[in-house]
């Protein structure tokens, strides 16, 4: 029953996807669930041709996804751009064939406000309305192309989620849980199909919005945000150790007699208070950083070069943060993969291609498996 609903489900997600496209059109229609799809797909394609067994093999699958991911990106963001401007032009056009007749339409209405005529006035205004701007082929190009990448984002996320669903059912053993997911997770549909991609376009969505992310932001809001996190810090410290130094025991003494009697922990709450009052003395400065840095930042991002200097660099730079990350938290779980509770996420890595660079076939593999994490485990049992 899982497996009808899960279908149903997509169906529908796909169905809202068009009716919202066919309402936005493709100008206003993001495209991240095609670039997610293309991405998994071009890594999938690479990954099998070359073979877990290749040392080559996570490299080039994350490259060749990566790739696919910026490449697409770019080309419907032109095709976006291209129709955009075809549509403008055409829009001009139309206006400047229907001039005359506005230009008549508005004298009549003009007239109809002298004469304090509101009949007149209201048929002129829903004549005025009739006259519209016609945007030719390529506005049709725009209302037939957005459907189609909005359902595809609609079934992307609707896939995700359900997935996610699944794959805690599948991994987290709660047999009430999993038995709800039986007639899905036994299904041919996902054992054949689904299962093998689900991580996949997890991660493939997760490193989509690092790309968007730091493109939007700009690597200079990432350093803003780094400086203000950084000062938190500092501050923070600087405060602590005012709080400790020689020539602050007279008010830690005076903060201690005034605190509740607490046995071996008053010194230690008097520190923390006059850290706390330190560190709210120097957030005047952190709150004036926090406001006036980004709107220095501001003021260079209206050149258009620097703009999109700063958002490439920031896509580069968060992007590759996110994937290093990743490859962290794979290599930790992979140093584990031994373990009974991971069987089943070892056969769902193992048929899945892109997600299996940051598992067993992570490039700092060997790093993590020098940890002693499984002897952590084994002492415990």
């Amino acid at each position: 029953m899982t497996d009808i609903i899960f279908i149903a489900v997509l169906a529908a997600a796909a169905v809202i996807g068009i009716l919202t496209g066919l309402i936005k059109g493709y100008l206003k229609t993001s495209f991240w669930g095609a670039t997610v799809l293309l991405g998994v797909l071009f890594g999938k394609l690479i990954g099998g041709m070359m073979g877990k067994s290749s040392a080559a093999y996570p490299y080039v699958t994350l490259g060749v996804s990566l790739a696919a991911l910026i490449l697409f990106s770019l080309l419907f963001q032109l095709a976006r751009k291209f129709i955009n401007m075809k549509i403008t032009a055409r829009r001009t056009l139309s206006e400047y064939q229907n001039r005359d007749k506005l230009d008549e339409n508005d004298s009549y209405i003009l007239d109809a406000v002298d004469r304090k005529d509101k009949k007149a006035y209201k048929k002129y205004r829903k004549a005025r309305k009739k006259i519209k701007t016609k945007s030719g082929a390529w506005g049709v190009v725009n209302r037939v192309i957005g459907p189609v990448f909005g359902a595809l984002n609609w079934f992307v996320a609707a896939f995700m989620c359900l997935s996610f669903v699944a794959l805690f059912a599948d991994l987290s053993q709660i047999s009430a849980f999993a038995d709800v997911f039986k007639g899905l997770l036994e299904s041919e549909m996902w054992v054949n199909m689904f299962s093998a991609i689900a991580i996949d376009v997890m991660v493939m969505s997760v490193i989509s919005f690092a790309l968007r992310a730091g493109y939007k932001g700009g690597l200079s809001s990432v350093l803003s945000t780094l400086i203000i996190l950084g000062l938190i810090v500092a501050f923070g410290y600087a405060s602590y150790g005012l709080a400790v130094s020689p020539s602050m025991s007279g008010m830690i003494d005076a903060l201690e007699s005034n605190l509740p009697n607490l046995p071996g922990l008053g010194h230690t709450l008097a520190v923390i208070v006059a850290t706390a009052i330190f560190f709210l003395l120097s957030l005047v400065v952190i709150i004036i950083v926090a406001i006036f840095l980004p709107r220095f930042i501001n003021k260079f991002k209206e050149n258009s070069v620097f703009s999109v200097c700063d958002g490439v660099l920031g896509a580069l730079v968060f992007t590759v943060f996110i994937v290093a990350l990743m490859l962290v938290f794979g290599g930790v779980a992979a140093s584990l993969s031994e373990l009974p509770v991971m069987e089943k996420l070892n056969h769902y890595m193992e048929i899945s291609a892109l997600s299996d660079c940051f598992y067993a076939c992570n490039p700092l593999a060997d790093a993590f498996a020098s940890l002693p994490l499984m002897d952590l485990f084994k002492a415990k049992n």
